[in-house]
């Protein structure tokens, strides 16, 4: 267990999807912010 980093890379893994999915849906919200936008 000690020398397999899987939990802390799963961790890490699930932080940074997060991460994508904020960011995905950020510039989302914006572009739809600007369509709709007169």
């Amino acid at each position: 267990m000690t020398n397999s980093p899987t939990m802390c890379q799963l961790y890490v893994d699930a932080a940074l999807y997060e991460e994508m999915l904020g960011l995905a849906y950020n510039t989302t919200a914006t572009k739809e912010k600007a369509y709709s936008s007169p």
